[in-house]
């Protein structure tokens, strides 16, 4: 039998196979690095921390970013592939991100000169610890991007070159081409432009308009100023004084200037004082009338400076002006909190903490220490601020006289004089309670002038101007605001008018005798402005028949309407103009008077704590005359949302509160 050769053929693999044998390969592989990335991700045991180090190595901190952008990669590659953009753009944005991460390492750890090293020392130093802690930059391909770039740009350029890097990215990845971008831009741009000169056109009108009425309220401002100034004017002319002291601050005043003074930092000053001062200036300097004035208010460098261009423009050479800060305690106040200062409202016993963050201004009343020593240094016009009333008019008596500190009742009785003569008109005829129908001349009311030396004091005025000195009107004006006759409380003294007596010598000539005094208080007041809230005031008028009885039932509706809006107000009036504003519960309320009644103004104010609220009155008003009783009538047009200012009355420590005194002269 013969032997037969046989021959075996071995078929080679179609090309659907050797694909999908690829796929498998890839699929296997992808997994095996898919596994190993997320070891290393989750840093498991020791191989996890020691790759997760090595992807530092190479791209730093941004490792989780890395990683988790191969693992998308790895299974959706196909789709990736055909995504026009996004992988240039994702590589873009990395490349951004490695960039600022390694100029950040470098500013933060001084690396400036060896970029490479300290990077590679960062990680190697975990590397080799088997642990991860040290912020590692951009890796070694951070530094690859950083050095050149650093070297052309800076350390800080850099920032803004992978910034560029980023923005770059993120168009890439957009739909949108660079031309639409640009073209969006320039619509933008070209859009806010014309709204821009819209808006400058507007603001120009409302500017104009504006300049317009704030021109006329200030013309009709100095005009009657002027007029009320007549007073003062005339006692610099005929007087023959030695001092004028001008009175110009209330509880509120230093509140109010504070908040002009926020909108316009060159205000919050006394502008009335700044008028008077340009019509008698110059002759207060020729007659040598020192002015000694707390119209500095919350601004007295801006008030000295107003002051030295008038004494300038009247060549008023070698005039000097005192002027004395430190009684704004606002800036302190933190400081005075921590170290255990309350502040305790003398109102309510309140503690300031609870409206630190309400303050508007903070202003402690001084005594005369301060004014004494600008007129020992020569000045012809002192300047302050939250200076005491009364201690504008004592400083110039003991400065004259030469009285010791525990001269008690001399400077008694100073403190009183100055009570007498610091409200003007007031004591000499104004609000003459007495019998306003004798007060002779009310349209030239004079000022009251003292006339003091060692061993009398008088009260006069000049006999030019209309009004009266009496007993009657200096007995109202030195009751005024004194609660405790015994015990007048100021910064300089504590005066006792108790025995005091006011004799009549002649026609307008009144002496002033008794006066006792008691050592000074060891504290200060300090008067804190603060915003209270927002108040809303508004008003509807009513006509006979019935007035007060439908100017009543509108008020109703209008609360049952605010009830209905759950209205939340930390204070509400409801107030009948002409019947009950002033009297209150004591009003004359009787039934003959009540029908009779020709007209009713309602009034109704709220404080609350929020525009929001205050905004609900606002509506309701004007539609009452037509939805609510008849014979309304509604006028001072739309109410307005406006802030109140609260006062917090408290005490300081005299020892803490530091006062300076300064001089300027005139060249």
């Amino acid at each position: 039998m013969a032997n037969k050769n046989t021959t075996k053929t071995r078929r080679r693999p179609s090309k659907a196979e050797l694909e999908r044998k690829q796929a498998i390969q890839r699929m296997l592989i992808s997994l095996g690095i898919a596994l190993l990335l997320i070891i290393a991700a989750l840093k498991l045991g020791a191989a996890g921390i020691t790759l997760y180090n090595l992807i530092r190595l190479v791209v730093g901190s941004l490792a989780y970013v890395a990683i988790g952008a191969l693992l998308i990669y790895l299974f959706l590659f196909k789709w990736i592939r055909k995504q026009e953009g996004l992988l240039s753009g994702f590589l873009c944005i990395f490349a951004g991100l490695l960039l600022i991460f390694e100029a950040y390492l470098v500013w933060k750890f001084g690396l400036e000169q060896a970029v490479l090293k300290g990077t590679l020392s960062q990680v190697m130093t975990d590397l080799t610890g088997m642990r991860v802690t040290s912020f590692a930059g951009g890796g070694l391909l951070g530094v690859g991007l950083y050095i050149p770039i650093a070297f052309l740009f800076s350390n800080i350029g850099s920032y803004f070159i992978g910034v560029l890097f980023i923005l770059v990215g993120i168009l890439l990845i957009s739909p949108w081409s660079i031309y639409d971008v640009a073209a969006f831009i320039g619509a933008q741009f070209r859009s806010f432009m014309e709204k821009q000169e819209q808006r400058k056109q507007e603001r120009f009108i409302k500017r104009e308009e504006e300049k317009a009425r704030q021109e006329a309220e200030e013309a009709a401002r100095i005009q009657r100023e002027q007029e009320e100034q007549d007073a003062a004017i005339d006692m610099v002319k005929n007087g023959n004084l030695n001092y004028l002291a001008c009175d110009y601050l209330a509880e509120l005043t230093m509140s109010i200037l504070q908040r002009q003074k926020n909108k316009n930092p060159n205000t919050g000053y006394a502008r009335d004082f700044i008028d008077l001062f340009k019509v008698i200036g110059k002759e207060s300097y020729e007659k040598n009338i020192k002015i000694i004035s707390n119209a500095g208010g919350v601004n007295i460098e801006e008030a000295v400076k107003q002051i030295k261009n008038i004494a300038e423009e009247n060549k008023m050479s070698g005039y000097k002006i005192g002027y004395v800060l430190g009684d704004d305690l606002k800036e302190k106040l933190p400081e005075l909190l921590k170290e255990g200062y309350e502040f305790i409202n003398s109102d309510n016993g309140r503690k300031l903490i609870e409206i630190q963050d309400k303050i508007l201004n903070a202003n402690v009343y001084f005594g005369r220490e301060p004014i004494i020593e600008c007129l020992k240094g020569g000045a012809n016009t002192v300047l302050t601020g939250r200076a005491a009333d009364s201690a504008l008019f004592l400083s110039p008596l003991m400065y004259e006289f030469g009285w010791r500190d525990d001269d008690y009742d001399n400077i008694a009785r100073g403190i009183i004089v100055g009570h007498l003569l610091e409200c003007g008109g007031q004591g000499a005829g104004g609000n003459y309670d007495y019998d306003w129908r004798v007060v002779p001349e009310m349209d030239n009311l004079g000022f009251p002038i003292a006339s003091v030396s060692e061993d009398h004091t008088y009260i006069t005025k000049t006999k030019t101007s209309g009004g009266l000195i009496t007993e009657q009107s200096c007995k109202e004006q030195l009751l005024y605001e004194i609660h405790d006759p015994a015990n007048y409380i100021t910064p300089d003294v504590i005066a006792d008018v108790s025995q005091a007596k006011l004799k009549e010598i002649s026609k307008d000539k009144v002496e002033l005798l008794g006066v006792k005094g008691k050592k000074r208080p060891d504290n200060l007041k300090l008067s804190i402005g603060y915003h209270a809230g927002y108040k809303v005031e508004t008003y509807l008028n009513f006509a006979w028949p019935d007035a007060y009885e439908k100017a009543k039932y509108a008020a109703e509706i209008i609360m049952k309407k605010m009830k209905r809006k759950n209205l939340k107000v930390e204070d509400i009036r409801i107030d009948f103009l002409g019947l009950n504003a002033l009297h209150l519960d004591i009003a004359n309320m009787s039934d003959e008077l009540v029908k009779n009644m020709n007209e009713v103004v309602m009034r109704i104010a709220i404080r609350t704590l929020t525009k929001e609220e205050a905004e609900k009155l606002i509506p309701e008003i004007s539609p009452l005359q037509l939805n609510g009783p008849p014979g309304a009538s509604f006028f001072g047009g739309r109410a307005k949302i406006q802030n109140v200012i609260g006062l917090w009355p408290t005490f300081i420590p005299r020892d803490i509160v530091k006062l300076t005194s300064h001089i300027l002269e005139v060249k």
